[in-house]
């Protein structure tokens, strides 16, 4: 395996005669997943997890492998759960807390960089069009894995964007702020429940390193634009409370209503995650 062990690779050779017993038996664990209550999951995909890493090194087509193979397989192995998983997990009826932050984030439309105080230099590439569309693919995938590319990809946009104006002397204090206009103007459908999705049933050996800081990053901004009010802003209050107000008309006038248009194509990650 290297490379180009890619998931339709992964299901090629668990359906050989070789795997016939293993895949035997991973069909059989999602199967059971699949009926399990949606409140008991993550324990139970979590231990599945823990139980298909030991079947998996342990056979002999997976035997003297590579991190890179294996990390390969624990990210297929994810897909091949989590993408039977996700629509029930979803579910048909979006929490009321999400339904709330959504509204919550169309009222704060209005903020510009400048009521986050991020300074005049780093806005050549205001708004950030690429990283908000980064967020707004999240909603399009159904693993943890792909819709973690997504956040990485989205920061690592940001990231460029800073070195190009700063050289690489930047650090967090001029990242977050980017980071939450980059958020409040993509304004992400389900944004609360997809970190938690991410969270709760990545494969808990990929979820680590880069992965793990940006998702933390990702995190700590939905906690602040979920409190935002005036006072954490560089906005008059009576101001900040009539722009919240009047969400439609101050986008319009702002221009920042613009149809967000992307293709649903491959993803494409900067790193390995």
């Amino acid at each position: 395996m290297s490379g180009s062990f890619t998931y339709a690779a992964f299901i090629s050779r668990l359906q050989s005669a070789e795997c016939a017993n293993l895949d035997a038996w991973i069909r059989d664990r999602r199967k059971r997943l699949c009926a399990t209550g949606v409140s008991e999951l993550e324990g139970e995909v979590q231990n599945f997890f823990c139980d298909a890493e030991g079947e998996f090194e342990g056979h002999p087509l997976w035997l003297g492998c590579d991190q890179d193979e294996r990390d390969r397989t624990y990210d297929h192995i994810e897909k091949f759960v989590m993408s039977k998983l996700h629509d029930r997990i979803f579910g048909a009826d979006e929490q009321l807390e999400c339904r709330q932050l959504s509204e919550h984030l169309s009222c704060l439309k209005f903020v510009e960089p400048a009521h986050l105080c991020i300074p005049t230099s780093l806005l050549e590439y205001y708004p950030w069009r690429e990283a908000q569309q980064e967020l707004l693919k999240m909603q399009s995938y159904y693993t943890p894995r792909d819709k973690l590319v997504c956040i990485l990809n989205c920061c690592k946009r940001i990231n460029a964007s800073l070195f190009s104006q700063t050289c690489g002397a930047h650090g967090a204090d001029e990242f977050f702020p980017l980071l939450i206009y980059v958020v409040l103007q993509a304004s992400p459908p389900r944004l609360q429940m997809t970190l938690e999705y991410i969270s709760r049933f990545r494969h808990p050996r990929r979820l680590v390193a880069e992965s793990a800081y940006y998702l933390t990053h990702m995190q700590s901004a939905l906690v602040f634009v979920s409190s935002l009010t005036a006072d954490q802003l560089s906005i008059d209050h009576a101001e900040f409370h009539r722009l919240a107000a009047a969400p439609s008309r101050t986008a319009n006038e702002h221009g920042m209503r613009d149809a967000v248009e992307w293709r649903n194509g491959p993803i494409v990650c900067t790193s390995d995650l």
